[in-house]
């Protein structure tokens, strides 16, 4: 929750934001559904990998 943006923790009701394309956002596609699954290439992969 600290990595949110404007999150206060010591105030009242603390709300953050985070970005629709924020790379905290955006999930991958775990390694063993990348083998297994022959459907999936390596293309499908979302590019961000946190940063």
């Amino acid at each position: 929750m600290n990595q949110l943006n404007g999150y206060v923790a010591s105030s009242a009701q603390p709300t953050g934001t985070l970005p629709s394309n924020d790379y905290r956002f955006i999930c991958q596609i775990p390694q063993l559904e990348m083998t297994n699954n022959e459907a999936l290439k390596t293309s499908d992969q979302n590019p961000f990998s946190g940063q």
